[in-house]
């Protein structure tokens, strides 16, 4: 994991945002800027993408995205949802048209396939 993307569905509206991209530093966030998005924006549910293998097989970064998600479910006493984030940095570089990926907007990408479990579900 060299970077996070974040974004926020807002209610009642369910608009999608993207807010900003953490860098990990030998594989690790900073938590005190995970702690200050989770104190301003106080979300009801994290979710986090899992980048499974192109088949769907899991492999060593999808592990590592799932001790991720256990770990802040217990630090922030949140409910944690998995989305399948395959592809969503290609559609992310498609929608900005900008060559580099922009991991706050695969983030959004991811947020908006969350939502649209839920609407479906």
């Amino acid at each position: 994991m060299r970077h996070v993307g974040v974004a926020l569905v807002t209610p009642p509206a369910q608009v999608t945002i993207p807010l900003k991209t953490l860098d990990a530093k030998r594989g690790l966030i900073d938590h005190y800027e995970v702690d200050e998005l989770v104190r301003d924006h106080a979300p009801d549910v994290l979710v986090i993408g899992l980048p499974l293998n192109m088949d769907g097989t899991v492999s060593t970064e999808t592990k590592r995205a799932k001790r991720f998600g256990v770990h802040l479910a217990k630090r922030y006493d949140l409910p944690v949802s998995f989305v399948d984030e395959r592809l969503t940095t290609r559609e992310a570089i498609d929608r900005s048209e900008n060559p580099k990926p922009d991991h706050s907007l695969a983030a959004l990408v991811i947020a908006e396939a969350w939502l649209s479990e839920q609407t479906v579900g």
